[in-house]
């Protein structure tokens, strides 16, 4: 009934008793940072102490040595300024014994602590590290677990030899030093109860500092909080103060440490970087990046009065902007490798890419982390989950009006291809993609002929007055028609009857009508005899991708003209093979004397016929109602048959 004492939740007062019940309750509660502190109240202070270069150096890939320990400890005195740097485990190695004495050397007013075996002789050895810092110093000591060893059958008779021990190694350490910590080491796999009582016999004894370690990551946050209070209250008298060191094997290093804090610990466990064995420590930049944003941040909602929360104020003006510096330095240091989605300090944790998170970044900011309380900023990145606006965006610092119908026109086209990409989208790319859309409009009204993607292959196009360049370029036959490259409104324009309801915006369908243009019509006159071939025969393609549609729909509502088209495949040669999508299978003759080649990557993957050509657009004899040509999406393109029938 522990749990409910503390939490003055009738429900949980009824519930405590179902097990399982009560374990949910207590975990979410402590999730949701339910803590004895309201807001507005005098949040508790909290001590920082740092095992960067003890605890975090056994998770690196290579250790420091001496003065790169001295070097480190001097910038996160001066500027990350936490309150106790622990210096490393002196009686291990000749190399961490010159390593902590550097750093109580070079030190000049923050806390060292050492680490040392619970035994007389080793704590006196370690003691000798601490002499430059000899009146800020700190000695922590431990014993190992032996009570949870399965090789011994007097359980009750190792309890109470290590409780013996460990007051004798807090009365030998409490003679050199004027701080000293013990650590109820493995924590989540000791019995709680001979915990809370070897707590309070080392407090007893003069300790001034005992730690809830949770040294495998093996408490969840109820029972974080449970021990964590327990033991609170069995030294509260002796003035010990209780601190939290996690591990992170689950990622519940932060949340158990909140928990802890929230249960009256005073003083928590940290390294930079999340670095040490296994799956790390609580990272320091994480639990000041949390302190920043709840403590300070300027708007709470206070409307709910059971409201809680967890934020505290560390003991020391401990600077999150200089500790996201000194991990940089530090990650290389230790040939730690940061993970692109870490935390405060990973590549990516404030970039955004996903249109709902992009549109809505503005509206949440007040009530969001804000990364330049770490130094950092958002970024904005591009890629096929982003918004319109925010391609928009993008778009806007070059040229244009979102009010101009070619500006939207252009917008469209690349959201267009921008969707059909696989990876994210360079400023670089985007420039360039954006720069050869307009350099293509511009060639193609001058009267020359570009070569542009479409989803059947890469294909030349040019207004009427390179109609003529075109035939020569490609040395298309008498009686074979170009095609028009179209939209469902040229298409209206053209047949005076709406597109097949059932084409889809990825299909490509071919058209085929005779005498589309005739003698007396005056709109279109410019497709000449040349152009459409014998009997005025012309093709009209539909949803061939974003840059065509981008470059008749301008060209249309502009200039009142169409695009006439072909292939780039020279008469003869079939389509191209291969899953290629560059111009590099391009007859090199035509491709050299194409205006302008819009060379971007294809948004979308070819579909192949047996033979392992690209497959062509259907064509589909309208007068008929058949297909005359087979092509891609065959089946959407059957399907548009039954609106001609």
């Amino acid at each position: 009934m522990r749990i409910a004492s503390i939490y003055s939740s009738g429900l949980l007062h009824m519930l405590s008793s179902h097990n399982i019940i009560r374990t949910y309750l207590v975990d979410a509660l402590a999730l949701a940072n339910i803590v004895p502190f309201t807001i507005g109240s005098q949040r508790p202070k909290v001590q920082i102490f740092d095992t960067t270069l003890r605890d975090g150096e056994q998770g690196a890939r290579q250790t420091l040595n001496p003065n790169q320990k001295a070097a480190i400890a001097k910038h996160m005195e001066k500027y990350v300024k936490v309150d106790v740097i622990d210096a490393g485990f002196p009686g291990s190695s000749k190399i961490d014994f010159d390593g902590a004495y550097r750093i109580a050397q070079e030190t000049q007013k923050v806390k060292v602590s050492v680490l040392s075996y619970g035994t007389p002789l080793e704590i006196r050895a370690a003691a000798k590290a601490l002499q430059p810092a000899e009146e800020r110093s700190r000695i922590s000591t431990f014993h190992r677990a032996s009570e949870v060893e399965p090789r011994y059958s007097s359980r009750e008779g190792i309890k109470k030899e290590l409780l013996k021990k460990a007051k004798r190694s807090v009365l030998v350490a409490s003679e050199l030093a004027p701080e000293v910590q013990y650590y109820l080491i493995y924590s989540g796999n000791r019995e709680p109860n001979f915990l809370v009582e070897m707590a309070h016999e080392v407090a007893s004894a003069g300790a001034t500092y005992v730690v809830v370690a949770d040294s495998q990551s093996s408490m969840c946050t109820g029972e974080m909080y449970d021990l964590t209070r327990e033991v609170v209250q069995a030294v509260e008298q002796y003035d010990t103060i209780v601190s939290a060191h996690c591990h992170n094997q689950l990622g519940l290093a932060l949340p158990n440490t909140l928990a802890a804090i929230s249960a009256g610990a005073r003083q928590v466990e940290t390294c930079l970087l999340g670095i040490g064995d296994a799956g790390g420590n609580l990272a320091l930049e994480q639990l000041l990046a949390y302190k920043e944003h709840f403590y300070n941040r300027s708007q709470i909602n206070t409307s709910n009065k059971n409201a809680y929360t967890t934020a505290f104020a560390t003991q020391s003006d401990t600077s999150l902007v200089e500790t996201v510096k000194l991990c940089k330095e530090v990650s290389e240091c230790f040939g730690f490798n940061i993970g692109e989605n870490q935390p405060i300090i990973g590549s990516r944790a404030f970039t955004c890419t996903t249109g709902i998170h992009q549109n809505n970044l503005n509206r949440v900011a007040h009530t969001a982390f804000n990364p330049e309380l770490a130094g950092l900023q958002w970024r904005i990145a591009i890629n096929r989950h982003s918004s319109r606006n925010t391609v928009r965006d993008a778009l806007s610092k070059y040229d244009g009006s979102d009010k101009d119908e070619a500006y939207k026109a252009l917008i469209d086209g690349m959201y267009s291809w921008v969707k059909g990409q696989y990876g994210e989208i360079s400023d670089d790319s985007l420039r360039n993609h954006y720069d050869q859309y307009i350099k293509a409009y511009d060639t193609l009204v001058r009267g020359n002929v570009i070569i542009i993607p479409t989803t059947v292959g890469y294909t030349l196009a040019s207004n009427h007055l390179g109609a003529d360049k075109l035939k020569r370029l490609k040395g298309r036959p008498d009686g074979k028609p170009c095609g028009i490259l179209g939209t469902p409104e040229i298409y209206e324009r053209i047949f005076s009857e709406s597109p097949p309801s059932k084409l889809p915006d990825t299909v490509c369908m071919g058209f085929l009508r005779c005498n589309v243009f005739g003698a007396d019509s005056n709109d279109h006159d410019f497709l000449t005899d040349d152009c459409c071939g014998e009997g005025g025969k012309a093709g009209v393609w539909l949803n061939l991708g974003p840059i065509h549609k981008y470059l008749a729909t301008r060209l249309w509502k502009e200039r009142g003209e169409i695009i006439i088209a072909s292939s780039c495949n020279m008469a003869g040669d079939g389509n191209p093979s291969g899953d290629s999508f560059s111009t590099s299978y391009l007859d090199p003759d035509v491709r050299s004397r194409a205006s302008h080649v819009v060379d971007i990557p294809h948004w979308e993957t070819p579909q192949f016929s047996d033979e392992g050509e690209w497959l062509s657009a259907p064509i589909l004899d309208i007068d008929s109602g058949q297909i005359v040509r087979v092509g891609r999406d065959m089946d959407v393109a059957r399907d548009c048959i039954k609106d001609f029938m």
